[in-house]
């Protein structure tokens, strides 16, 4: 039985209360363990992935395509567009958007849950542009990524910015969050996971072959890059060759373009 939807009229209902501000930049601790997922398609990767649906605002017409996937249990509010900018608190031209439980970390490093057999994993460290972040969930998903390693110092993978860059992929890319990105490295090298750096000072991208079958690819802060400590101490850095004028790509651009090199002749893998 699909969700039964509840029109609302008034700005001020509670029952809206959990999308009020949605868009901004609100912290895990402000928004609790509840995601803002904006727009169908991160809403459908949400449900498809899984993922507790606890409300949907949205206008009538994307209510009459979304109410057969809800399940009974969820809240699907239904509005018209000038109580959805009011809620925003600003044009809200997606149309709908949900209340979703944050999902739960894997239980167990992706080197645990994958201890044979290739693995490929990308770590971005410090980025602190949710949308870049999310940009890179979603090149990850698509180049053969089995699983994030996220330093939890950077930007959240479900703040709204990042999810509609991820195009909903944070709900279906696995996401280990560590505290500790120096220890969780020294447990992946003991679990035969080679540490890969990106570095504008490497000669070049080396064949993959020279890389393995199982590594973490760490890739850096928007403007500082990598740690040095942590260049240094990768078992193979990686750069890529730029034309004389240009010193810099954008982090996911260069994450793509080493993702394609490393993982081009690779079968395909990813995340099931």
């Amino acid at each position: 039985m699909p969700a039964s939807p509840q029109v609302v009229v008034d700005p001020d209902d509670p029952s809206l209360d959990p999308f009020r501000g949605m868009g901004r930049k609100i912290s895990r601790e402000g928004r609790g363990e509840g995601v803002i997922a904006e727009s169908e398609i991160v809403i459908r990767r949400a449900l498809e992935a899984g993922a507790l649906v606890r409300a949907v605002l949205c206008t009538p017409s994307r209510a009459a395509r979304l109410a057969p996937s809800l399940s009974p249990e969820c809240d699907l509010l239904v509005a018209e567009r000038a109580v959805l900018d009011a809620v925003a608190g600003f044009p809200f031209h997606r149309g709908c958007a949900a209340w979703v439980t944050r999902p739960t970390p894997p239980a167990c490093a992706p080197w645990h849950e994958r201890p044979t057999g290739p693995l490929h994993l990308v770590a971005p460290v410090g980025l602190s542009d949710p949308a870049n972040l999310g940009a890179i969930v979603r090149t990850a998903r698509a180049l053969g990524g089995h699983a994030l390693l996220l330093d939890a110092r950077g930007a959240d993978p479900f703040e709204p910015r990042a999810l509609r860059a991820s195009m909903g992929h944070a709900f279906t890319l696995p996401i280990f969050p560590t505290q500790d990105l120096h220890g969780a490295l020294a447990q992946a090298r003991s679990a035969h996971v080679r540490v890969l750096a990106t570095s504008p000072r490497a000669a070049g991208l080396p064949p993959p072959a020279a890389a393995g079958s199982r590594w973490i690819l760490l890739v850096g802060h928007e403007g500082a890059g990598l740690p040095a400590p942590l260049i240094e101490a990768a078992d193979l850095r990686l750069g890529i060759p730029l034309s004389h004028d240009t010193d810099s790509l954008n982090v996911n651009a260069a994450t793509a373009i080493v993702l394609h090199h490393l993982t081009a002749t690779a079968p395909s893998s990813g995340p099931t």
